[in-house]
């Protein structure tokens, strides 16, 4: 997969691997030795594009039919933020509670720091609230 050309291609390419569900065009839009921070307690920094794979893999496995829809987008020389809506069902534990099955709504927002029009940081805060309607 080549490198994308802008900020703005990025963007669209790495919203598009989410919503597949692609692990492997996901971290192919990560900069070598990226970094991931959900800003929750108790969430440890994913530091190395192993530990962000790993992490990544949590997530697509605890909320499988997640999806995403693009709100506010702010791009600028090397990094973006987008304000996202999710759509999903629990299928594990979150927070320490156990999924209920039913689906939720909620807001996530990420600060994406860019290297080389790839992701360097991704930072991500999440509306707790609108998550745990999905759980018990």
């Amino acid at each position: 997969m080549s490198r994308p050309q802008s900020i703005g291609e990025l963007v669209e390419r790495y919203a598009a691997a989410w919503n597949a569900h692609d692990l492997d065009a996901i971290m192919a839009l990560h900069a070598e030795d990226s970094a991931f921070r959900i800003h929750l307690a108790g969430y440890p920094v994913a530091q190395g594009n192993a530990a962000v794979r790993e992490a990544f893999r949590e997530i697509l496995q605890t909320i499988p039919d997640q999806q995403f829809e693009l709100g506010r987008l702010i791009i600028g020389a090397d990094h973006f933020i987008w304000n996202l809506t999710i759509r999903g069902t629990f299928a594990r534990p979150f927070a320490g509670r156990p999924p209920n099955g039913k689906p939720f709504v909620s807001e996530i927002h990420d600060v994406i720091t860019c290297e080389n029009n790839l992701v360097k940081v991704k930072d991500n805060w999440v509306d707790l609230a609108g998550f745990m309607q999905g759980l018990d």
